[in-house]
């Protein structure tokens, strides 16, 4: 079976959660032992994949500056992203196309009126995600509400076209099934592969982590959140905070001009490689108070053996059987850092376990299966 994959992202290098995404759905598909062509965007560093072929494509220069014709263009096929597919089409016989990452509804019907079934896959509840951004001022209100709109109309118009539709979570899976048919809507939880996440045994170091990516403005609520009613004289004497991930630098300088009790709190930035600093910390931290689908953070917390405390809507839509430490208010939020800081919580060889029973490839790869046999047959 020859499956085409389609994603706008560049997946390399595998850092950042949708990257970490794409990286383990294609590690399925090659283990499945399917035969891939992968349209990716530019990478670097790229890991080669069995039976996986890759193309790259620079979907920046289709792109626009102008995010209201970037919004028009969710509902037109790009000329050549469908010159590219003619290419494709042209040398290999492609049994199924898998659409994965954020809109690009519109190129179900091209594959469609080719006999090709479609899979599409999702990262997030995009529209549901979205609604949920702060509003500073009216323009936000009215910029919010043109974007809601146009992610809104694009899930109800494209996805039911698709053969399936995968999401990653069951909070997700009933937002979709609200306009696609229940039997179309399956569920891949976002996962790892756990091949890479097998490290030796590492003495904890005496500091907290979030890791994450500061430009998505959830992370930011969350840890502006966690600043203002957690981070107290008593955490600042007693461990560090790092903050590791896309725009770290950045958002811990904004917050340097609100508030004064930043000490003990280093922002890293972009690594090339997080599991060090996850699987080094005492504690990770997960403090939002938004979001939709599910967060790899929590997951690379559990695969590195990291005790993980959250709010319930950061750790919304994961299976953890109370291996996570769910704290929604500041005071239990601080109570419970303070315990696993002093040894007195550790439930991190639990969640090992659940990881490896729900979030590493294989008992996704079994799930995919199913997949492709519904679509198939």
């Amino acid at each position: 079976m020859h499956i085409l994959y389609f994603t706008q992202i560049s997946t390399f290098p595998v850092i950042g959660g949708e990257k970490i995404r794409s990286y383990g759905l294609l590690k399925i598909l090659s283990d499945l032992n399917y035969t891939v062509t992968a349209i990716i965007g530019k990478s670097y560093n790229i890991i080669p994949i069995r039976n996986v072929r890759f193309i790259e494509f620079d979907f920046e220069n289709i792109r626009s500056s102008n995010k209201y014709v970037g919004y028009y263009r969710m509902f037109r096929k790009n000329p050549e992203i469908i010159k590219l597919f003619n290419e494709i089409l042209a040398d290999n016989n492609i049994d199924i196309a898998f659409l994965d990452y954020y809109f690009n509804g519109q190129y179900i019907n091209y594959f469609k009126e080719k006999n090709i079934k479609v899979i599409y896959g999702t990262h997030n509840a995009e529209a549901k995600l979205n609604i949920q951004r702060p509003v500073y001022s009216y323009r936000n209100i009215f910029s919010y509400r043109i974007q809601y709109f146009a992610e809104w109309l694009h899930e109800r118009v494209y996805f039911p076209k698709a053969d399936a539709l995968i999401s990653v979570s069951d909070k997700d899976y009933l937002y979709y099934c609200r306009f696609i048919k229940k039997n179309k809507v399956f569920i891949i939880p976002n996962m790892l592969d756990e091949s890479i996440y097998e490290l030796p045994d590492i003495k904890k170091g005496n500091y907290i982590i979030m890791s994450a990516n500061f430009q998505a403005f959830q992370n930011f609520v969350g840890l502006e959140w966690f600043i203002k009613n957690i981070w107290d004289e008593e955490l600042m004497k007693q461990c560090r905070l790092l903050l590791v991930g896309i725009g770290s630098v950045e958002i811990f300088e904004k917050l340097k001009e609100k508030y004064s009790n930043l000490n003990s709190i280093e922002a890293i930035g972009e690594v090339k490689d997080v599991k060090p600093y996850i699987s080094k910390a005492k504690v990770s931290i997960v403090p939002l108070l938004n979001g939709s689908g599910t967060r790899l953070k929590c997951i690379e917390a559990m695969a590195l053996k990291t005790q993980l405390i959250s709010t319930s809507k950061g750790a919304e839509g994961m299976i953890h059987d109370g291996s996570i430490i769910i704290a929604d208010t500041p005071e239990l939020f601080r109570s419970k850092l303070i315990d696993v800081l002093n040894n007195k919580i550790d439930n991190t060889e639990k969640a090992y376990k659940i990881f490896m029973n729900i979030y590493s490839l294989p008992p996704n790869s079994n799930i995919f299966k199913k997949i492709v046999n519904y679509v198939t047959t």
